[in-house]
């Protein structure tokens, strides 16, 4: 964690007035280990982002969504990173969301085709979960170490596509 001179002068270098105001938000979002000011790693296409936000759960990601309008910044979610230069480039990245902490299943399925998975687990994760109750996802996504999220984003597929459709 970072010390509040430390994080002074972190948010100059943003060159963004309110910055030291939107880290503080976001550490109240977050929780203080897990909103950052951006390194050298944290970067699409090579733009790096000014502040990393690792939200706990599907309403702290709302609350970092809304903050991100309010003050007119671009947001680019990151899960494991598997595709995180597919697409056009971003002009610029001012807040990187790491989905990491929105991981797992949240609601498995007894009898019902449903389950509630956050966007951050594995695909491995997922099948591996589904399995157990008699249940598979037919997605084959060929990135090894994919997140659901970035499947879902990237509308990545294997050759199940063809029998079962896409996501």
């Amino acid at each position: 964690m970072c010390t509040m001179t430390g994080m002074a002068a972190a948010a100059s270098s943003t060159h963004r007035p309110g910055a030291l105001d939107i880290t503080r938000r976001l550490a109240e979002i977050c929780g203080p280990p897990f909103a950052r000011f951006a390194g050298p790693a944290d970067e699409v296409a090579g733009r790096t982002a000014r502040w990393v936000a690792v939200p706990g759960g599907p309403h702290a990601a709302a609350e970092v969504l809304r903050l991100a309008a309010a003050h007119d910044l671009t947001v680019v979610p990151r899960g494991a990173g598997t595709k995180i230069d597919w697409g056009a480039a971003p002009a610029q990245v001012d807040i990187m969301l790491d989905t990491g902490r929105l991981a797992g299943v949240w609601h498995e399925p007894q009898a019902a085709p449903v389950a509630e998975i956050g966007a951050g687990t594995p695909l491995r994760a997922v099948q591996a979960t589904l399995e157990r109750t008699g249940q598979r996802l037919p997605v084959d996504a060929p990135s090894p170490g994919a997140t659901l999220g970035g499947v879902l984003a990237a509308d990545e597929a294997g050759p199940l596509r063809h029998r079962h459709g896409s996501v």
